[in-house]
């Protein structure tokens, strides 16, 4: 198949590209440069009689109307400097880039024609991460690549290793992160192409898990690519945990790495969290990992969870953030820890009245009596012994319940 038969296909489905679609690359020096080169003439593209300025800057570009005198056969509705075979095929990479260029593509993707996916490939590879993050030209190269075969794969591989920030870059953008999350689909059926994407990804881990959209392609490897392809990103994982949870984005991302995690590296980072429970907890970000953990519902990290805890649930249930976990771990197995610490607490009647540790108790109280606990009428007697104290602020709540007959 020669250039002209891919040539014959994009002009079949590009009856309207204009130079306008075009018009916003040219904040793009590389593709700038390639339209100040582009001038249209009066006899086709002989060159002799230039009609139309050099394309210079993106105000030119949308006043400008642009005419050829002379029809260009088969290509009469395409712009002028596309006209000629050689050209069209020549800026594939261009044409995938605007929203008609890029439906033609994924057209002529869609016949699965081994010799276009080559020819395509050729093409587009040199502006490959131009490609991958644009608004239209991102399906051309997800498209591309789940037919690619490893041969092909390879070539973007190399030139992924070769331009690496580049591609860290990509996947860090909302289109570019989508075309990175089909490639790692894509070379899951090569365990040394698999191997190589990780490597480069534990890399860049901490930087990626810290992006929201990053931290996407990350959670890709774990959904396509094997437990044992995926170890060095446990690992990492594992050694940024804490880092990760006290960071605003990371605790998201680690929350969502939590969640999509399997195998025996997974029981490794849980333990972690768990272990460090009491850190965790007081920390504005941290004790959403906590809880993210305590919501798993797993007895044995539960377990742990509760009773590093023990000794410390009054005091964090005076915290924004401990008095959620401590909410967490009443709703949890380990509920009875929380309860016989707060019957035997000195700080009782503080934190019936305190703006956090009145909700806290309210929940202790409703729980414990749904859950037919020990502790529940303890927990009620003790209060009533100071229920003078609870009339008024935050404590009038904890009055409401024990006054009425439905606590």
């Amino acid at each position: 198949m020669d250039h002209n038969s891919i040539t014959r296909n994009l002009t079949t489905q590009l009856p309207h590209l204009s130079l306008k679609d075009l018009s916003f690359f040219s904040d793009d020096l590389q593709l700038t440069a390639a339209f100040e080169n582009l001038r249209l003439t009066n006899d086709g593209f002989n060159g002799d009689q230039h009609i139309t300025p050099i394309l210079r800057d993106k105000s030119v570009l949308h006043e400008q109307t642009f005419k050829v005198s002379e029809p260009c056969g088969e290509y009469q509705n395409l712009p002028s400097h596309y006209a000629e075979s050689g050209r069209l095929y020549d800026h594939i990479d261009i044409i995938s880039m605007t929203k008609p260029g890029s439906y033609a593509l994924q057209n002529i993707l869609a016949d699965e024609v081994p010799s276009f996916t080559w020819q395509i490939l050729e093409r587009i590879i040199e502006s490959m991460f131009d490609v991958m993050t644009n608004k239209y030209g991102h399906f051309v190269f997800e498209k591309l690549v789940n037919l690619c075969d490893d041969a092909q794969l390879e070539i973007i591989m190399v030139k992924i290793l070769h331009n690496r920030e580049k591609f860290i870059d990509a996947a860090k953008n909302n289109c570019g992160a989508s075309s990175v999350r089909k490639l790692i689909k894509a070379v899951a059926k090569s365990d040394r192409l698999g191997y190589t994407l990780v490597a480069l990804f534990s890399r860049e881990f901490y930087g990626l898990m810290t992006c929201q959209t990053g931290s996407s392609v990350i959670l890709s490897c774990l959904d396509f690519l094997d437990i044992k392809m995926n170890d060095v990103i446990y690992e990492e994982a594992i050694k940024n945990c804490m880092n990760l949870a006290c960071d605003e984005v990371g605790c998201v991302s680690l929350n969502k790495f939590i969640n999509h995690s399997k195998g025996p590296r997974r029981e490794e980072l849980l333990c972690l969290v768990s272990e460090t429970s009491v850190f965790l907890a007081q920390d504005p970000f941290g004790n959403y990992v906590l809880q993210n953990v305590i919501d798993l519902h797993t007895p044995v990290f539960t377990k742990i969870i509760c009773t590093r805890l023990k000794g410390h649930f009054a005091r964090l249930s005076l915290q924004k953030a401990g008095s959620h976990v401590v909410e967490r771990c009443i709703h949890s197995p380990g509920r009875d820890y929380v309860l016989e610490e707060f019957v035997n607490s000195s700080i009782l009647t503080r934190l019936a009245t305190d703006q956090h540790g009145n909700y806290v108790l309210q929940t202790a109280l409703k729980v414990a009596k749904q859950a037919g606990s020990l502790f529940y009428r303890e927990l009620l007697d003790k209060l009533k012994q100071n229920s003078s104290y609870l009339k008024t602020g935050y404590g009038k709540y904890i009055y409401y319940l024990i006054a009425s007959s439905s606590c």
